[in-house]
């Protein structure tokens, strides 16, 4: 049977408990909100799921931490008092029992949602994805390499893809195992040795590293002493500037300056003025290299006067 100062300690408890509850939740709203934000549709799964595990905790941490305050001020004994508190000695088992059947109903809950229904959204994405753009990925110590099968480009060093595009990363590590982190993407993945993994991201806002430190590539996986400069550029562009970056890139170009800078272009007069003749005139054999004889052939202010007759 509960006295009726048990059942007063327990009302007081109940009404502080819920309303700390509600200040905290208001607060992680207020200043967390949806920070750091995603730059994905996965990343968007993965952002509930963390935040769905937050607003359910709140309360509890403010369940153990009211509790042990509570009783900390409620049943102090004090300093002069030669007997200790009948209070701190006693026991029930509703409180054990009742703490244990919610914890065991929290862990199920988080295993099925945000974890199995989680999972599986991601997954589903990845199978629905249709004509994904399709890189390979080398890690290695401490470095990423990008290859566009697709367009025909390779060892490319900054990661380049358009926005709203299915990207199926073909991760692949040469020495130890590394991860494959974007943090404004949400996701990532271990990249192991003798282990060929995919990963599908869909990026749906344009983002770059120059702007947005949390769009970049970085290793999240401790992989030796280089591991925290394992980094690369990240630039997520319309499709329009990810087609022209293609071009440039084909034909040797640098490509965009920053975010859809465009490339640099010279007049062809101006451009044949400006090249350094390659060759001998009226000769096919290139300045500098050996002749058949095996004598190096001399420079323009090297050749000996020759008699017009």
């Amino acid at each position: 049977m509960i006295s009726q100062d048990t059942r007063r300690d327990l009302i007081r408890l109940a009404v502080l408990w819920v309303v700390l509850s509600v200040i905290a939740e208001a607060t992680a709203v207020y200043f967390v909100g949806d920070y750091p934000g995603t730059a994905s549709r996965e990343g968007v799964i993965t952002s509930d799921a963390v935040f769905f595990l937050l607003w359910v905790t709140i309360p509890v941490f403010v369940l153990v931490v009211l509790v042990v305050a509570y009783s900390m001020i409620r049943f102090r004994v004090s300093d002069d008092d030669e007997q200790p508190s009948s209070r701190q000695y006693q026991s029930g088992r509703a409180f054990p029992w009742g703490w244990v059947a919610m914890s065991t109903a929290l862990n199920i809950l988080f295993v099925v949602h945000p974890g199995i229904t989680g999972l599986t959204a991601i997954w589903s994405m990845a199978e629905a994805a249709t004509n994904p753009l399709e890189i390979d990925v080398t890690a290695s110590q401490w470095e990423w390499t990008f290859d566009y099968p697709g367009q025909e480009l390779t060892d490319q060093r900054e990661l380049v893809v358009p926005v709203d595009t299915p990207i199926r990363f073909v991760l692949r590590s040469e020495d130890a195992i590394h991860s494959f982190w974007v943090p404004a993407w949400g996701i990532k993945k271990a990249v192991v040795p003798g282990q060929v993994r995919t990963l599908t991201i869909t990026p749906n806002r344009i983002v770059d590293t120059m702007n947005d430190p949390l769009a970049r590539l970085q290793c999240s996986q401790i992989c030796g002493v280089g591991h925290a400069d394992m980094q690369s550029v990240v630039r997520v562009v319309a499709r329009a500037d990810f087609d022209e970056w293609v071009e440039a890139s084909r034909g040797g170009g640098q490509g965009m300056e920053g975010m859809g800078g465009m490339e640099m272009e010279m007049d062809p007069a101006e451009s044949a003025d400006a090249a350094p003749p390659s060759s001998m005139e009226g000769m096919d054999m290139p300045m500098g290299e050996t002749s058949p004889m095996g004598e190096e052939m001399p420079m323009d202010d090297e050749m000996p006067a020759t008699d017009p007759n």
